[in-house]
């Protein structure tokens, strides 16, 4: 019964419209919209990303009008299309409706195709960043962590907290613990080690239950020679999580480096136990 009424709002919005382009339109959006909010359930099935894809090209063959072009690029999306979609954004960028919204659906789309060039995601992504309006706001916040995090994979660590930075700025510190440990990960890259011990430090005050935030505070301290402290949070890691092999294997160096190699040979037997793949070289290093 809801299929049949589904069907038939469809067909009478089709059929009876007096502005037919704006119809497919409005037809084509809420079955993407419908498919989006099922994420993966069981559908009607005659409203699918392939008939919202053949409601909305009727349309675009008329008009080629960019909102509509721009849905056609999300619903390819959707159905990870993204050289397709790709295509359609893009067009999209070569039309009055260029935002920067629209620069940033491109950039995440060619971060996601096959083969990208990192650098022309960034590129993208600097252009949807030169469209957002100063003083940045809470709603521009989202462009500069997407490429913070870019840029991190590029490895321009120093530019990457730099956007973390603004990213922070424009949502007035109301950030999350997780938020400080990927700032904490580009600045231990590049160098600026107090400012990785203050995010870690932060980032295990908000989430103290967070074994992954332990282990990282740990290998932070290991970097600056400092032992005591690496051993603290290493020891609440394993308390947090007694499987966690990483913790182990980084406790038992920070033992051999104190002249511990008992302890140490001991926690590398246990991170060995647990599947520990890197542990092998600080046994044959400590243990022979």
């Amino acid at each position: 019964e809801k299929q049949a009424l589904a069907d038939s709002f469809i067909e009478k919005a089709l059929k009876l419209s007096a502005n037919k382009d704006e119809a497919c339109f409005q037809v084509a959006k809420t079955i993407y919209s419908y498919m989006i909010s099922m994420n993966g359930k069981e559908t009607f099935s005659t409203w699918t990303y392939d008939r919202a894809l053949e409601i909305i090209r009727q349309s675009i063959q008329k008009t080629g009008e960019p909102l509509h072009i721009q849905l056609e690029g999300d619903i390819l999306f959707a159905q990870r299309k993204y050289d397709e979609a790709f295509l359609s954004y893009e067009k999209v960028n070569n039309s009055p409706l260029a935002s920067a919204a629209t620069y940033f659906s491109a950039a995440k789309t060619k971060q996601l195709m096959e083969g990208s060039d990192i650098n022309e995601v960034l590129a993208l992504m600097d252009t949807a960043i030169e469209k957002l309006r100063k003083p940045y706001l809470d709603e521009a916040a989202p462009y500069f962590f997407e490429r913070a995090e870019m840029k991190a994979l590029a490895g321009k660590y120093r530019e990457a907290v730099l956007d973390y930075n603004t990213f922070y700025d424009a949502l007035q510190g109301s950030v999350t613990a997780t938020f400080y440990y990927q700032r904490e990960q580009s600045e231990i890259q590049c160098r600026m080690y107090q400012q990785a011990i203050n995010d870690i430090e932060k980032a295990v005050e908000m989430e103290p239950d967070n074994v992954i935030f332990w282990v990282e505070k740990g290998s932070v301290h290991i970097r600056f020679n400092q032992f005591d402290e690496a051993v603290k949070a290493l020891n609440k890691a394993i308390s947090l999580d007694p499987n966690s092999g990483a913790a182990y294997r980084m406790l038992g160096y920070c033992q051999a480096k104190q002249n511990k190699n008992n302890e140490a040979c001991a926690n590398f037997q246990k991170a060995k136990e647990l599947g520990d793949e890197v542990v092998d070289q600080l046994i044959e290093k400590y243990c022979k």
